[in-house]
């Protein structure tokens, strides 16, 4: 199990797909490493949502999201993937693998 203050430069794909809780509704956060990213990523966290957040890093640092997986003790919850959502192919890429069913209770 992932410390909850390790957020690293990048998770793969797999490892992104693998760690899936599938009890949990999965949310995308685009640019969730900027101040607005960050605040969503941790109310989705609270309430009890998995976040993966996809970001570039052009304008933020990943010391936000360190710190929303240290506050709310739901870091095995959150994964960040380097990547900039204009990259069409890399984006197609991550999403095939990381992209499966949804089952709600």
């Amino acid at each position: 199990m992932r410390s909850h203050i390790q957020i690293s430069n990048s998770d793969s794909a797999r490892n992104v797909a693998l760690r899936y809780d599938a009890s949990k509704v999965h949310v995308l956060v685009t640019g969730g490493a900027g101040y607005l990213g960050t605040h969503t990523s941790l109310v989705l966290l609270e309430k009890g949502h998995e976040v993966t957040v996809i970001d570039n890093l052009a304008n933020s640092k990943l010391e936000g999201l360190r710190r929303v997986a240290k506050i709310t003790g739901m870091g095995r919850y959150l994964h960040f993937k380097r990547l900039n959502v204009s990259d069409v192919v890399s984006l197609s890429q991550f999403l095939k693998v990381v992209r499966r069913p949804t089952h709600h209770p």
